[in-house]
């Protein structure tokens, strides 16, 4: 198996539940999120156990890369955890 790390941070400005919010649901990443795209690939677009997406960016060499990820928790407000 191929292990795939992809890190983006950024600060915001905002009530921490308010965030967490925004970071659960998949619909709103396009508009934030342009390092990568994602696809659900099974389960609703709000981030919660079980669901599985697809991940899709470009090294830095420009070759394009894909991955699926599934969320194994939510811990609200503060973090996901994701394989």
């Amino acid at each position: 198996m191929e292990l795939h790390r992809c890190r983006d941070d950024v600060v915001v400005p905002g009530e921490t539940e308010a965030c967490f919010a925004v970071l659960r649901d998949v619909g709103t990443y396009a508009r934030w999120w342009t390092l990568v795209r994602l696809d659900v690939v099974s389960g609703e677009t709000r981030l919660s156990p079980g669901v599985r997406f697809r991940l899709t960016g470009a090294r830095p060499d420009g070759t394009s890369v894909s991955w699926i990820v599934r969320v194994t928790a939510a811990h609200a407000p503060t973090r996901l955890e994701l394989e």
